[in-house]
């Protein structure tokens, strides 16, 4: 479909449609209601880098693996889904599913799953959160 629209189109043609799709993209994006913009302030955490957390806010994200836009097109597909989404430094939109615990949840309940699973001493809530405040 991609290559049946930029057919007969030059390099500089391409760009310059591209450019429009993506400028095009960008207000679809902010005018969608069931679409959360966010600050590009996100570390990867977790196994491999799974979670994108929100340095600001604690919120864990992860990578929408659905199709947002009709190939070349500013037509959205996934407009009814819950998306949070931010531009890159490269312009393009990165869209994203937020999960339901924050990082320092997901952190202490790690934690003390690993301290029943090791027979340790279960340590009170109250230490456990001082504990990931020191470690933060």
């Amino acid at each position: 479909m991609i290559r049946e629209l930029h057919s007969g189109m030059s390099d500089a043609e391409r760009a310059q449609h591209a450019e429009q799709v993506r400028r095009a993209r960008l207000e679809v994006a902010r005018l969608t209601s069931h679409w959360t913009e966010i600050e590009d302030d996100l570390v990867r955490r977790g196994h491999r880098g799974r979670f994108l957390v929100s340095a600001s806010s604690d919120e864990i994200y992860t990578t929408y693996a659905g199709v947002v836009f009709e190939p070349g097109k500013a037509t959205a597909v996934s407009d009814r889904a819950q998306l949070h989404w931010y531009q890159d430094a490269n312009g393009r939109l990165v869209f994203l599913e937020k999960q339901p615990r924050t990082w320092s949840e997901l952190v202490a309940r790690r934690a003390r799953r690993e301290a029943v699973r090791h027979r340790r001493v279960y340590v009170d809530r109250r230490e456990l959160d001082r504990a990931l405040e020191r470690s933060l």
